[in-house]
């Protein structure tokens, strides 16, 4: 531990005073400029000073939001046609469960055994019967809701089956035009409201974004976030089939189209500047309906007061990503049938590019004019960035290391400048005498050959501090930064094998959570029943993990030719006669 530490110190030393030479490579320039954009010293004293800020900055934005539009560009009547046509084929998606926060605060506690069985199930009353129909039709949601109502019932010291029976009695009588089916419906529907917390909308939170600013974020009930996934799914498989947009892949499409003769346009606050009067003009009233059922309508800020807010949802909410994307969609369409976008990045012909920047702020749209390109040699979407008669510009923002994952990701990003920039050689160099000689690792050769068209793959970037090692004949303790001859000498006669001389250990990192319960392999489905539906739903045993807490941990790795193994893995492979484990493995 006392290297760990005493590394995080001297890279934050490093690389806070740290300054480049002067370059007049553009791309260079461009790298360097990147480095120092984000690298500061963080600053907790102004902490509250950036939440009151944030707040103050986001209601402000809101506020200035048009209630209504008088007449719009004739585009955006050709772009209300395409949705209206696309939307005919629209169904609610399949339902996912994210591992985000809700409006009651978990501390932690978002597995999916958590969200089933301990999360407070806040809910709009909008959005209840949405919710009741999702729960009908799924079959853990369904578990869910039986379980905390069986739960409560007991905990009341009630008769479940006698208040099926009332229930059941009094909608009949209140409703006796009502078939069997709405009968079982509306009992559930019940159900559903005796076990969720009624809330009246999302709650307002930051996330630090430097020392100047937060970034706002609206965490949402876990009923609506459950509820407006499953729209959010049934936007994304609508885009893939109307627009040819699918949003599980196109950022790396994005990122090679830049390499073209194209206009890439960025916009500022997008998701917080799709109004309710640009939904209702745009979309069916149906549609509009039901994002209005789903959406949270108002937002309790951090006076503890709820306020009311005039964009459809921010981020935060399910469908915020997809919905836009699909708006942008509709409009770029008409102005160009190869317009492409993902979220706000969008991708357009260098000639449709000015009219689609006016009919986007005809409604409220900011163009971020640092971040859009027209006519231009540079281009950037979807972190890709691209000059002409250079290529790809490679480049990483660089945070204040507060973990040694920091200390070995920033490391390994050094590591890769340095292969294409002459100044990030000094600052690899620099990095690498913070290094002690144990915890240096093997080289990694995808991450110096990967052509990079946007950001690196982050497991090329974690594990380990990839330095690199000398050939044969340089000195035992550089050779061997981890000395463990008799792990070799043990593993020879237990195996009866004997590695090859080049063999070489070093240490690896893992994160390792902390647990909110045991990961047990023999269940009782009366108590284990939340962690059944989480082991299905993975397909295997999953850890109950407390999010974002735990530790970074060294985990003894070895490097076989230009193959790395967890040293445990190889031995129990060997000893099993099977294949060794490649959760390191960089490739045979």
């Amino acid at each position: 531990m006392i290297q760990e530490q005493s590394t995080i110190s001297a890279f934050q030393s490093i690389l806070t005073s740290f300054k480049f030479e002067r370059t007049m490579s553009l791309s260079e320039e461009f790298a360097q400029k990147r480095f120092h954009k984000k690298m500061e010293t963080p600053n907790p004293s102004r902490q509250q000073e950036r939440k009151d800020l944030c707040w103050s900055s986001w209601k402000a934005f809101d506020e200035g939001l048009p209630s209504q539009f008088g007449i719009l560009p004739g585009n955006w009547y050709r772009a209300r046609l395409k949705a209206h046509e696309a939307l005919r084929r629209f169904r609610i998606g399949d339902v996912s469960i994210t591992d985000g926060s809700e409006f009651t605060s978990t501390r932690g506690l978002n597995s999916l055994e958590s969200k089933l069985a301990r999360s407070s199930l806040d809910i709009t009353r909008g959005a209840v019967d949405l919710f009741t129909d999702l729960t009908c039709s799924h079959r853990g949601l369904k578990v869910m809701i039986r379980k905390r109502y069986l739960r409560r019932v007991i905990k009341l010291g009630l008769c479940a089956k006698s208040i099926d029976r009332f229930l059941w009695k009094e909608i009949k009588a209140k409703n006796p035009g009502f078939s069997p089916q709405e009968v079982v419906r509306e009992v559930w529907r019940a159900k559903v409201v005796f076990t969720t917390k009624f809330v009246e909308g999302s709650r307002f939170s930051t996330v630090p974004k430097n020392n100047e600013k937060d970034r706002p974020i609206n965490i949402e009930p876990l009923g609506n976030i459950l509820v407006q996934r499953a729209i959010g799914n049934g936007i994304r498989s609508l885009l893939s089939e109307e627009f040819g947009i699918d949003l599980d892949n196109d950022a790396l499409k994005h990122r090679y189209l830049v390499a073209t003769k194209i206009a890439t346009l960025d916009l500022k606050d997008a998701s917080d500047s799709v109004t309710l009067a640009l939904c209702k003009f745009l979309f069916p009233r149906w549609f509009f309906d039901l994002l209005m059922q789903a959406r949270s309508p108002l937002i309790l800020g951090p006076d503890h007061m709820y306020h009311d807010v005039k964009k459809i949802s921010s981020m935060g909410n399910g469908f915020t990503f997809e919905l836009m994307t699909l708006i942008i969609a509709c409009l770029g369409r008409v102005h160009d049938p190869s317009f492409s976008v993902f979220g706000d990045d969008i991708i357009v012909s260098n000639d449709r590019a000015a009219g689609v920047i006016s009919d986007l702020e005809a409604v409220g749209f900011v163009i971020n004019k640092e971040k859009s390109f027209v006519n231009s040699e540079f281009r950037e979407s979807c972190g890709a960035n691209f000059l002409d008669g250079y290529g790809y510009i490679e480049s990483f923002d660089f945070k204040f290391p507060k973990t040694i994952h920091d200390c070995v990701t920033i490391f390994n990003k050094s590591q890769r400048l340095a292969i294409v920039y002459p100044s990030f050689v000094r600052l690899r160099d620099n990095l690498l005498r913070a290094i002690p000689l144990a915890l240096r690792g093997a080289r990694d050769f995808f991450l110096e050959t990967e052509v990079a068209r946007g950001p690196l793959d982050d497991e090329l970037l974690s594990g380990w501090f990839k330095t690199g090692f000398p050939s044969k004949g340089v000195s035992p303790e550089i050779s061997y930064p981890v000395n463990f001859d008799h792990y070799l000498t043990q593993f020879k006669v237990d195996s009866h094998i004997d590695l090859d001389e080049t063999a070489r250990f070093f240490y690896a990192y893992e994160f390792k959570s902390d647990l909110a319960s045991d990961t047990i392999s023999h269940l009782r489905p009366k108590i284990h029943w939340a962690k059944y539906l989480m082991y299905l739903h993975g397909g295997r045993k999953v850890k109950d993990v407390i999010r974002d807490s735990g530790a970074w941990v060294k985990v003894l790795s070895i490097e076989l030719g230009q193959s790395v193994y967890r040293w445990k893995d190889l031995v129990q492979a060997i000893h099993s006669s099977n294949r060794p484990s490649e959760h390191f493995c960089l490739g045979d």
